[in-house]
């Protein structure tokens, strides 16, 4: 994910400063392999808002 992240920012600036159409249309695409990146490790699941607990069922009565 860093080297996507990092590819991304050179090609941005590639993309800014490019003095003509072939570095433009180079850096472009980098930007767009950049984008095109899979992430390394799954995202994790998102945790419940405010320490809310999951649901279960419910305990037996004495």
């Amino acid at each position: 994910m860093t080297t996507g992240t990092v590819q991304g920012v050179v090609a941005v600036l590639s993309i800014a400063y490019a003095p003509n159409l072939a570095v433009f249309t180079a850096a472009w695409l980098m930007a767009a392999v950049a984008m095109a990146s899979p992430p390394t490790s799954p995202p994790s699941p998102p945790s419940p808002v405010g320490g809310a607990k999951t649901a279960s069922a419910p305990s037996p009565a004495a």
